[in-house]
């Protein structure tokens, strides 16, 4: 039974387009509770109870507690059951499908003379190498309708860069057409495209091999396969049948190479020009096109080989990116039932308007009469029906409720060490939650009895070169001693009192703990999740197997020619990680050694993963859209017509309406960041003020004669030297990700994060010109702009879904404000 507004509305409700269900043939509404269900699940309906997207079983969400479930075999059916667009199903990265066709590697070549990119060629490659080409002015639509015809459906295709560059064609071809496919978004780029009506899916190979396609080769130990050089500038209308001697270096825009690999291309140039080599246009582009998909085919199918062989998954058909894979080998191979448990989008404490009456009042209740009562403060307001109390005793069966007037509603040299798989070695060694907290908000023990997160204030020491404890503030994560001075980026002296200096955040208790022991000290406590069961177990297993795989196919070190060393070298192993290396398997293999190491870095990170990701819709129904912007559910961030029938929307949910991904879990994600810190804190609390830069994993520091070192070693979580050979003499450093070195045989290293320092850009920002900045900003307070020009930057337009090439500028200066800096170049932590 269901009440309309209207006549118009009740006729609305019986309207079908095509052969859909009509909403009243699609939804009942429950008798007894009034909520509306579908009727394929009316008969599992139970009142007040709702049906877990994780777990599947029907409970009261409200007190629920949930757990990552271990991987079974999906059933794909789609059913009564199952919302399309359910986001659970689909929840970023992770791209079930009940297996495919076959894999299609495919590349565009593209002229861009009138700074639009226009495919010209397009060399697409099956599984078994048979090949098709598309090539003219009508490229991109050749290969779209070859494509999308039903000898292709389930297929997944593939291309390098496809987020970045290839599918902006491929979207632009079904805009122009009035398809409308399935499109998940990161930022500008396209994660993946899927086509449904033939059932084709995009997959991004960048997104599983985080590397330049000339490195793939190399990498999967496929030796005979290599890159060439291909005058990209050179693809214009009026040289299409050119034949005659080698283009102009120019037109191969070697500027834009690094120097070494400028040197290479000069090299092979002026031996080809030596030979009075004949470049034929059309031979050559298609030469180039060909071998870049069969580089891509080849090393595609060695990783997925692979893969499958180590996790029995194929990664192409389950995920989207390298992250979501190794989330799923765990889940599948590893995970224990009942472990990992979902933390939900708001917390454990639900933010209940209760009047500071109502918990003066129970608080005080609870400890006259030795209770425990629930209310909005600790577990949240007991909900009974559509109503929440301010305060329930379980053991009693008691209800409160409160009626007040408030709303309830020298010798000296530089070195540069960093940390083997630091990562990785977190997950293995150190102790992490398992299962659901217990929320504390009153009567607080000494927090030495707590495992968790811990929401308090504290007042850092004063004088402590490497405070402990992280603070963001200005968009950045500051490490300060005072609250107000970095709030400020003040570079005086602080001169503000303890309160103003005081901190408040949330912090892992591990780090708390070094906190106090530093001299910070706890001026308040607010909350606290405490996780009474822990675990140093819990990924020991996932790394283990493939740490074992990349020390196996790593070879043996170069020291170890004879038997006894060999044998000494797997013994040592076993020693130190419990590894029981395999000397039949131990051999150079570099496919399945960047397998391996893929699958040791790219693990943790999925755990961190917001739960509130904005999502792309493509709309082609008037009333779809309006119910889009008047709906309470969620945020419409950006509206843009890619048609005359289709418009495309960004939006994300409404903070009310976040629902938990079933394969993260932030408080993990949050140690394993704070034991990579306390790690590095050992390293820097050591060498003090002989640290001169460090990052996440590195540490650069002045080794002088006689004072203490950090030990070395070839093993999970210890330093190692980061030049092989000598020291550095000069390290200068403008900032984060931004600094340049000279070591002892005369080499330059240059990093900044923002700029590629192909030889254009090494003209203008090199050692000389960053000393000259970084002594002008800490010294004279003057901070100068040096301006890089890039003539072919290669640019999205979201609008029309192109890509265009246009001439731009990059300006570099110094931009410091983590630190107070001091005359002589030193800096110290604000306060």
């Amino acid at each position: 039974m269901r009440v309309f507004k209207s006549q118009e509305c009740f006729d609305r409700h019986k309207h079908t387009v095509g052969s859909a269900k009509s909403i009243c043939a699609s939804l009942v509404k429950c008798p007894d509770c009034h909520t509306v269900v579908k009727r394929g699940r009316l008969g599992r309906h139970h009142c007040g109870l709702t049906r877990c997207s994780t777990c599947k079983e029907y409970v009261r969400l409200e007190n629920h507690q949930c757990y990552m479930q271990p991987e079974k075999e999906r059933n794909t059916t789609v059913s009564e059951d199952t919302d399309l667009l359910d986001t659970e199903a689909h929840d970023g990265d992770d791209a079930p499908q009940s297996g495919y066709n076959e894999l299609l590697f495919f590349d565009f070549e593209c002229r861009q003379e009138n700074g639009n990119h226009e495919p010209n060629l397009c060399v697409v490659q099956n599984e078994a190498g048979d090949e098709w080409v598309f090539e003219g002015d009508n490229t991109r639509n050749e290969f779209c309708e070859w494509l999308f015809t039903k000898e292709h459906a389930s297929c997944i295709v593939l291309a390098h860069n496809f987020q970045g560059y290839d599918g902006y064609f491929i979207q632009q071809y079904l805009h122009e057409n009035g398809v409308i496919p399935e499109v998940i978004m990161r930022g500008a780029k396209i994660l993946t495209l899927n086509v449904p009506m033939f059932k084709i899916k995009f997959v991004d190979s960048l997104s599983f091999i985080p590397m330049r396609l000339a490195d793939f080769p190399k990498t999967f130990g496929l030796n005979e396969l290599a890159k060439g050089y291909f005058p990209h500038l050179f693809n214009t209308v009026e040289n299409q049948n050119y034949v005659g001697p080698l283009p102009p270096t120019s037109f191969y825009h070697p500027d834009g190479m690094s120097p070494d690999e400028k040197e290479k291309f000069l090299e092979w140039h002026n031996g080809l020009k030596e030979n009075n080599y004949v470049f034929d246009f059309q031979q050559e582009i298609l030469t180039y096109c060909r071998s870049d998909v069969d580089i891509l085919r080849r090393c595609c199918l060695e990783f997925r080989e692979l893969f499958r062989g180590v996790t029995d998954i194929d990664p192409f058909e389950k995920c989207l990116t390298i992250a979501s894979a190794c989330n799923l080998v765990f889940r599948k191979n590893f995970l224990k039932e009942n472990t990992i448990a979902i933390i939900p989008p708001h917390g454990y404490r639900p933010k209940d308007k209760q009047s500071l009456l109502a918990l003066k009042w129970l608080s005080y209740k609870a400890e006259k009469e030795d209770l425990y009562i629930q209310h909005a403060r600790n577990a949240g307001e007991r909900r009974v029906g559509n109503y929440l109390l301010d305060g329930y005793d379980e053991a009693t069966n008691t209800a409160y409720e409160i009626n007040g007037c408030f709303w309830h509603g020298y010798g000296e040299k530089i070195r540069y060490v960093d940390f083997t798989s630091l990562y990785p070695w977190c997950n293995k060694m150190t102790r992490t939650v398992v299962g659901h907290p217990r929320i504390i908000t009153e009567n607080f023990d000494d927090i030495s009895t707590y495992f968790g997160l811990i929401k308090c204030t504290v007042l850092p020491p004063r004088g402590l070169f490497h405070p402990v404890l992280p603070y963001r503030t200005q968009g950045k994560l500051m490490f300060p001693l005072c609250k107000l001075c970095a709030d400020a980026c003040d570079q005086t002296p602080c001169t503000h009192s303890d309160n103003e200096r005081a901190i408040q955040g949330t912090w892992c208790s591990v780090e708390l703990e070094k906190a106090l022991e530093k001299g910070y000290i706890i001026l308040q406590l607010h909350e606290v999740w405490h996780f009474p069961e822990s675990s140093d177990r819990l990924f020991k297993e996932y790394v283990d197997t493939f740490l074992k795989i990349k020390q196996e196919s790593s070879g043996y070190p170069k020291n170890c020619t004879t038997e006894e060393q060999r044998q000494q070298y797997v013994d040592e192993y076993l020693a130190v990680e419990g590894i029981q290396l395999d000397r039949s398997k131990i051999e150079h293999n570099p496919g399945m050694r960047a397998l391996s190491k893929l699958m040791l870095n790219s693990f943790w990170g999925k755990f961190a993963q917001r739960p509130n990701m904005t999502k792309v819709e493509l709309i082609s129904d008037v009333q779809t859209f309006l119910d889009y912007l008047t709906s309470d559910e969620i945020n419409v961030l950006d509206a843009n017509f890619v048609s005359d029938e289709v418009i495309e929307i960004h939006y994300e949910n409404n903070e009310n309406f976040v629902t938990a991904n079933s394969k993260t879990n932030v408080v993990i994600a949050a140690f394993t960041t704070a034991y990579a810190r306390l790690k590095l804190y050992g390293v820097l609390d050591q060498l003090n003020e002989r640290v001169l830069y460090y990052d996440t994993d590195s540490v650069i520091f002045v080794s002088k004669p006689g004072e203490p070192e950090p030990p070395i070693g070839p093993y999970l979580g210890q330093l190692t030297d980061e030049l092989k050979e000598g020291h550095i003499t000069t390290f200068i450093s403008g900032g984060p990700k931004n600094y340049c070195y000279r070591t002892s045989s005369n080499k330059v290293e240059t990093k900044i994060r923002g700029i590629t320092l192909n030889c254009t850009a090494r003209q203008k920002v090199n050692f000389d010109v960053i000393r000259e900045l970084v002594h002008l900003h800490a010294v004279c307070k003057v901070n100068n702009t040096v301006t890089v020009d890039i003539p072919y930057k290669i640019t999205r337009n979201t609008k029309t879904k192109s890509i265009e090439t246009k001439r731009t500028k990059k300006d570099y200066r110094i931009v410091y404000n983590k630190r107070v800096i001091i005359d002589d170049y030193k800096t110290l932590p604000y306060g």
